[in-house]
C-alpha cells in the first residue's frame, strides 16, 4: 500500500531517535530532496545555531588529508548544498550568528594562498547566497538579510584585503565580481559600492598589475575591473563610485604606467592592462537606444581616454617590435621560432579599437610612428595566423571606412597608401605566392 512505502514516515522516525547528530543525519539518503520538499522537522533541526555553525565549519575547514580521496570532500560538498538550498530560515541564521561570521572570516585570515579550490568554491557559493537574491526570497527578507550581511562585512573593516589576499583563487575572484555587480536595489548597491570604494578596491586591483605578482593574480585583478565596467552598462546613469574610479583619467594613466612603465614587461601585466583598456574603449561605443545623457557621457569618456592614451602610443608601438620573449611552438609539423604571440595579437586589437575612435591626434601619432606599416609587415610575415589577419583587416577597415569628414582623414589615408605602400605590398606578396 502507498502509506507503507511513504518515505516521509521514515524521516519522521529519524527525528524520534535519541542523541541525533548532524553527522548521522548527513548520511541519510534523500536528505537534499527532503530539504527541498520543506520537511519542517528537518529544517528546524538544520537551522539550529549550533547545527548551522557545524555546517559552516564543514565548508570553511579543509578535511584531513589522511581521509580517502574519493570521500574527503563528500561532507563539505553536502554541507554547501544544504547551506545554499534556498531555505529562508537558513539564510536568517547564517546572516545573524556572530560565530558563523567568525568562521567565514577565519577561512580567509588563517589560510595562506593558494586556497584549496574546492573549499574556496564552497565558501564563495555560501557567502553569495547570503548577499545575492535567490528565486524564492521576497524583497523585504532579501534586503533585511543582505543588509545584515553587509553590516558584518563593514564592521570587519578589512574584508577587501582578506579577499585580495586570495585573488589567485578563481572562486574568490568570482565572489568579488558577483558582490560588486549582482546586488539588486539602489540602496544595497550604494552600500556595497561605498564600502568597496572606501577600502580602495579599484586602486588595489590596479596595483596588482605588477611583474612581482604571479600572473594569475594580475589577470584576475584585470577581470574584476572589466566585469565591474561591463556591468555598469545596465545602469549607465547610476552614480557608481567604483565605475567613476575606473573611468577616471588618474586610473587609466595608472594602468598605462603599470603596463608600459615597468622595466620588466611580463605577458600577464600586458594582457591584464590591455584588457582593461579594451573594455573602457568598448564602453564608449554608441548604441541606438542611448539617451542624450548617455551619449554625452560616452563622448566625454572617449575624449578622456584618447587624451590619456596618446602619450603612450609609442610604448604600444614598441611592444609590436619587441614583445616579451615567448618559446617557439610547433605548428603543422613546422617549428615557429618567433611566434606572433598573444600579447602582440592583443596589441593589434587595441590599435584597432583606437583607430575606431577616429581621433585625429591618435591617427597622426600612428602615422609618425609608422605603426600601420609594421602591422602590414606582420600581416605578410605571419601568413598562417588568421587571428592576426582578421585584426589587421579590421584596422584597415577603420581607416578606410571612416564616417568623419574626408578632409580630416585624407592625410592619414594618404599615409597608409603612399608611405606604407599598401597596394604595392599586396601586389608583391600576391605575386610571390603565385610564383611559389
Amino acid at each position: 500500500m502507498y502509506w507503507k512505502n511513504n518515505p516521509a514516515s521514515n524521516w519522521d522516525s529519524i527525528f524520534d531517535r535519541e542523541n541525533l547528530c548532524l553527522d548521522d543525519l548527513m548520511r541519510e539518503q534523500n536528505l537534499l530532496e527532503e530539504l527541498k520538499g520543506q520537511n519542517k522537522k528537518l529544517i528546524d533541526f538544520l537551522t539550529k545555531p549550533d547545527v548551522a555553525l557545524a555546517l559552516v565549519r564543514l565548508v570553511t575547514q579543509e578535511p584531513q588529508e589522511n581521509e580517502k580521496p574519493e570521500m574527503r570532500f563528500v561532507l563539505p560538498n553536502l554541507a554547501c548544498e544544504i547551506l545554499t538550498s534556498d531555505i529562508q530560515p537558513m539564510y536568517n541564521v547564517l546572516s545573524h550568528e556572530e560565530d558563523i561570521w567568525k568562521c567565514f572570516f577565519s577561512f580567509l585570515e588563517d589560510n595562506e594562498p593558494p586556497l584549496n579550490s574546492l573549499m574556496a568554491s564552497y565558501f564563495s557559493r555560501t557567502l553569495c547566497s547570503l548577499i545575492l537574491k535567490t528565486g524564492t526570497q521576497d524583497w523585504y527578507t532579501y534586503q533585511f538579510n543582505c543588509l545584515k550581511a553587509l553590516e558584518k562585512v563593514t564592521y570587519k573593516g578589512n574584508f577587501i584585503d582578506l579577499l585580495l589576499k586570495h585573488l589567485d583563487t578563481s572562486a574568490i575572484m568570482d565572489l568579488i565580481i558577483k558582490i560588486s555587480t549582482l546586488l539588486e536595489g539602489p540602496p544595497l548597491r550604494s552600500n556595497i559600492f561605498t564600502l568597496f570604494e572606501k577600502e580602495q578596491l579599484i586602486l588595489k586591483l590596479v596595483n596588482t598589475l605588477d611583474s612581482k605578482n604571479v600572473s594569475i593574480r594580475q589577470l584576475n585583478a584585470a577581470e574584476i575591473i572589466c566585469a565591474i565596467e561591463v556591468a555598469s552598462e545596465l545602469h549607465p546613469l547610476e552614480q557608481n563610485p567604483l565605475v567613476i574610479s575606473i573611468e577616471s583619467p588618474e586610473t587609466v594613466n595608472m594602468v598605462l604606467v603599470k603596463i608600459f612603465g615597468q622595466t620588466e614587461k611580463t605577458e600577464s601585466t600586458l594582457l591584464g592592462g590591455i584588457s582593461i583598456l579594451q573594455t573602457l574603449l568598448m564602453a564608449t561605443k554608441l548604441k541606438s537606444g542611448d539617451s542624450n545623457e548617455v551619449y554625452n557621457k560616452k563622448q566625454s569618456m572617449a575624449e578622456i581616454l584618447c587624451i590619456t592614451i596618446l602619450p603612450f602610443l609609442e610604448h604600444i608601438h614598441n611592444v609590436l617590435l619587441t614583445p616579451p620573449k615567448i618559446e617557439s611552438l610547433e605548428s603543422m609539423g613546422n617549428v615557429i621560432e618567433n611566434p606572433f604571440g598573444n600579447v602582440r595579437l592583443q596589441i593589434v586589437k587595441l590599435i584597432s579599437s583606437l583607430l575606431s575612435m577616429h581621433n585625429q591626434q591618435i591617427n597622426e601619432r600612428f602615422a609618425q610612428l609608422n605603426t600601420i606599416k609594421v602591422l602590414l609587415d606582420c600581416f605578410f610575415c605571419y601568413e598562417l595566423n588568421n587571428f592576426l589577419h582578421t585584426q589587421v583587416v579590421q584596422c584597415f577597415h577603420e581607416i578606410m571606412c571612416c564616417n568623419h569628414s574626408i578632409a580630416e582623414n585624407s592625410t592619414f589615408i594618404a599615409h597608409v597608401i603612399k608611405d606604407c605602400k599598401l597596394i604595392e605590398s599586396i601586389l608583391d606578396n600576391e605575386a610571390w605566392y603565385v610564383l611559389r
